[in-house]
């Protein structure tokens, strides 16, 4: 479990097995491998806080919906032609799919680290939302509901009392924080607005017309989390 978790933390890790800590020293003291900067843009939550908002809206609608399918082509595994009641998977760096099925789906092909999280149950997720939480909801369900299996989260947020202050958020076991971030681009006056956008257009990716660039977008990482129910918990803290 420990080493699935570094590894949704921080793919890039270098893990060597060993038997009672039967190890050269040399290879893990001074070793002068540890780069904060590259770890910290590696992290798995980067990845996923990076991700436009359509894409994280896309995924969450084929989760949504795709669930049915996979039930389905799953049932037809377990009780279709023998050929499909056994598959033995190899790993190739070449390909990410194996064979098509009668139902149109592919037997994925899993990486080991991919194998290690969907046996101790770790994933990732983003939970992102336009409106604002209200603060007052939002600190009780950190303080007192916040589910134990939360191994890490972070992203960024704002309130209702304080709409032009964003806000960054963490958490790392029991422990939380939340600090300013920032003004949002959208406080901007229009014309000084104009420049920072010609400056950098990636502002405008995640620009809605209601909320400018405000957004919830807070990335999880847990141990067999339940998506409806934390989402639904922090639905219940925003300030509509």
């Amino acid at each position: 479990r420990v080493r699935t978790i570094v590894l949704a933390l921080n793919p890039g890790v270098r893990i060597i097995e060993c038997d009672y800590a039967d190890i050269d020293l040399s290879s893990i003291l001074d070793t002068h491998m540890f780069d904060f900067n590259k770890v910290a843009t590696s992290a798995a939550w980067v990845s996923q806080i990076e991700k436009p908002a359509e894409e994280i809206a896309k995924e969450e609608h084929e989760r949504e919906h795709g669930h049915h399918h996979h039930d389905e082509c799953h049932h037809q595994h377990e009780h279709g032609e023998d050929e499909h009641k056994h598959h033995e998977h190899h790993d190739h760096d070449h390909h990410d799919h194996g064979p098509e099925c009668s139902c149109g789906c592919h037997h994925h092909h899993h990486h080991h680290s991919e194998g290690e999280a969907e046996e101790y149950g770790i994933e990732t997720f983003v939970y992102f939302r336009r409106p604002g939480f209200d603060l007052n909801k939002f600190d009780y369900f950190a303080a007192s509901k916040w589910p134990k299996n939360i191994i890490r989260s972070k992203g960024i947020c704002y309130f209702g009392n304080n709409p032009d202050m964003s806000y960054l958020f963490e958490s790392a076991g029991r422990q939380k924080q939340l600090k300013e971030a920032g003004m949002w681009f959208a406080t901007a006056p229009e014309d000084e607005l104009k420049e920072l956008v010609a400056q950098d257009p990636s502002i405008m990716r995640d620009w809605d017309a209601d909320y400018g660039d405000r957004m919830i977008k807070i990335v999880f990482i847990g141990q067999h989390l339940d998506r409806a129910a934390i989402t639904k918990a922090l639905d219940d803290c925003l300030d509509l």
